[in-house]
């Protein structure tokens, strides 16, 4: 990821920077990414569905080979516009064998990686995430683990489920998401 982040910044201007816009597993990476210091001119993290500690027992999480997730894991039907699932069923693949095994690791690898994190992070966790913690103290101790970071945002997407992207209300987390880019921008230029 970090080569393709590079590759692209040669190819391409870049401004003032990159933000890396990050979901569910990408959020692991994008925090990988950051803790590596490997990606110049890296403003900061814009992280959904995605924490550090799970609502899940470890042998909940799906296991190497699983298809597509059940729709109970994405959060209530109701707050995705029809045929969503069907019509993303042809995109989702089997979950590779890996993945699968850095999933159950993951709580003990952002140990590893937060205190190397320096750039602004900002967590927007949906109301109806199934698979995360996100109540106020669990969000303290997420935001304490990252503490060489400028600062961490953590937010909260009401009338949400897990792939806030695909909801209702994307549009406003979106825009959101614009907007803690323009603050990035802004910063960098003060």
């Amino acid at each position: 990821m970090a080569a393709a982040v590079r590759d692209f910044a040669t190819r391409y201007p870049i401004g003032a920077g990159v933000t890396v816009l990050a979901h569910s597993f990408g959020g692991k990476v994008a925090l990988a990414l950051a803790a590596g210091g490997s990606v110049p001119d890296l403003l900061g993290l814009d992280i959904s569905g995605c924490g550090h500690r799970y609502v899940v027992a470890d042998t909940d999480l799906p296991s190497a080979g699983a298809g597509r997730p059940r729709v109970a894991s994405w959060g209530p039907l109701r707050l995705y516009p029809p045929d969503t699932f069907r019509s993303s069923r042809d995109v989702v693949a089997p979950l590779p064998a890996r993945e699968a095994q850095e999933a159950r690791r993951w709580p003990d690898t952002f140990l590893e990686l937060a205190p190397a994190v320096r750039v602004p992070v900002r967590f927007t966790f949906a109301e109806y995430e199934p698979w995360w913690q996100h109540d106020p103290d669990t969000l303290t101790d997420l935001r304490a683990r990252l503490a060489a970071a400028p600062y961490v945002r953590t937010e909260r997407q009401l009338y949400a489920g897990h792939n806030i992207s695909l909801g209702w209300t994307a549009r406003s987390y979106h825009l959101r998401v614009i907007g803690f880019a323009e603050e990035l921008i802004a910063a960098k230029g003060i």
